[in-house]
């Protein structure tokens, strides 16, 4: 499903024009699996996983495999519908460069809820 995220991102102008300003990797982390996301001038321009314990992600979003998939439901439960719903609700840790979070808030919101199952 990760692996899918670039095709749906950069298919989607309006995303990518959003994120035009964003160079940065991204870790990923889905309960015990993590992906490097590279993200250069708002288009996914790499999805792997991370596989060592070194990485130079910038930011880091951390969550459980069940919060995410109720994340990526077409309709999610309150409280898992976005990404600061899910902080507040402690099913998502964010850590690395907040101000970079923040900053680009709704590109990291859209991106993600890209995955999310179509009607």
């Amino acid at each position: 499903m990760i692996e899918q995220l670039a095709e749906r991102v950069n298919a989607n102008a309006s995303l990518v024009r959003r994120g035009q300003h964003l160079d940065t990797t991204l870790l990923l982390q889905v309960g015990p699996k993590s992906w490097l996301i590279r993200i250069e001038k708002g288009r996914i321009a790499a999805v792997r996983p991370q596989d060592l314990p070194i990485n130079n992600a910038t930011l880091a979003l951390r969550a459980s495999s069940e919060a995410w998939a109720e994340f990526w439901k077409r309709l999610p439960k309150p409280g898992f519908h976005d990404l600061i719903a899910l902080t507040k609700t402690r099913q998502l840790s964010v850590e690395g460069d907040i101000h970079l979070f923040m900053t680009h808030l709704r590109y990291f919101k859209d991106m993600l809820a890209a995955l999310r199952a179509s009607a």
